[in-house]
């Protein structure tokens, strides 16, 4: 009898043991978040250097072919030669040289030699998106490669462009001859390419209409310097 009751009680406790087995919640797996992998490589922002060098100017006024002002002070550009007013071609470059201008981003650069001229105008290059402007003056027959090292003057640095382009008469007009008497006949009294006191060296007496602004008083005599 006692037998009996200790091998029903074993067989209790084991159908009690599988059915709590039985019940026990399935394990529940825990979701693990996982930073995403960039593959692309890391995002590096360019510095963009300047377009054109120098100083970037916004403003100015033509005065012709080869002079603008900025700010109040005239600017010689450096390095070509356009006609003077009254003469042959000044038109003609002036209004090329102001349309160039508004094509792009101006702007001024200095080179070698003096930082002004005898009329304190600031010797510059002017560059238009880079370009200089002298070369597409040249380019379009509206100037000629001048005071450079082969005029006397300090090197620059487009010389060897300007002079390559430019050709014997670049000038798109016909040039009028003028009477040609007593004075007149010196060459300062004559439209034509620009004469600085340096190339004549001497005191000279002006004639009608100043072309070369040789006469800084206007008393009727350039270069009084040389006197």
């Amino acid at each position: 009898m006692t037998r009996r009751i200790i091998v029903l009680g074993l067989s209790v406790l084991a159908v009690v043991s599988c059915g709590t087995d039985s019940e026990l919640p399935a394990a529940t797996a825990t979701p693990v978040t996982t930073a995403p992998v960039s593959t692309s490589a890391p995002v590096v922002t360019a510095v963009k250097e300047p377009a054109v060098p120098g100083v970037v100017i916004t403003s100015w006024t033509v005065v012709d072919g080869d002079t603008i002002k900025t700010d109040g002070q005239s600017i010689r550009i450096l390095g070509y030669d356009t006609p003077e007013r009254g003469e042959c071609g000044y038109d003609e470059a002036s209004e090329f040289l102001a349309d160039l201008l508004e094509t792009g981003t101006v702007s001024l650069i200095a080179d070698s030699g003096d930082d002004t001229d005898k009329y304190d105008r600031l010797l510059r290059h002017v560059l238009v998106d880079g370009k200089p402007v002298g070369l597409s003056m040249i380019e379009a027959g509206k100037a000629n490669a001048r005071y450079d090292a082969l005029d006397g003057y300090p090197l620059h640095r487009y010389q060897d462009q300007y002079r390559a382009t430019d050709g014997e008469n670049t000038f798109d007009c016909v040039v009028v001859s003028l009477p040609q008497t007593g004075s007149a006949v010196e060459l300062w009294n004559l439209p034509g390419p620009d004469l600085d006191c340096s190339d004549l060296r001497r005191k000279v007496r002006i004639t009608g209409p100043d072309y070369h602004r040789l006469d800084r008083d206007g008393d009727g005599w350039g270069c009084e310097s040389y006197d």
